[in-house]
């Protein structure tokens, strides 16, 4: 994971920055394709989810669509730089704060 973590922040993230200003040197119009691709493997985990692991628990999913979506487009935007911190401060065996 720490390897996935790092590339995406260092390479993707920034990618995705220079692709809004017209340089498409990593991340072009084609990465778009692998959206489906990302809401069908989510889509997957979420119905396993709700019927393997949810029902069994008596707990129910809110159905939250837009909530899904940004999850999808937002959420390894902020985790990945937040683990990569978490990587450094554990390898220069810094005092990490909670």
């Amino acid at each position: 994971m720490p390897y996935l973590d790092f590339t995406y922040t260092f390479c993707w993230i920034p990618g995705l920055i220079l692709a809004c200003f017209g340089y498409f040197w990593i991340v072009g119009p084609l990465t778009i394709l692998v959206l489906p691709l990302t809401l069908i493997s989510f889509g997957l985990l979420y119905f396993y989810q709700k019927y393997a692991v949810f029902r069994k628990l008596h707990l129910s999913i809110r159905k939250n669509f837009l909530g899904f979506i940004l999850f999808i487009l937002i959420y390894q935007l902020i985790m990945s730089p937040v683990s990569v911190w978490g990587y450094l401060q554990e390898f220069f065996g810094s005092k990490r704060v909670w």
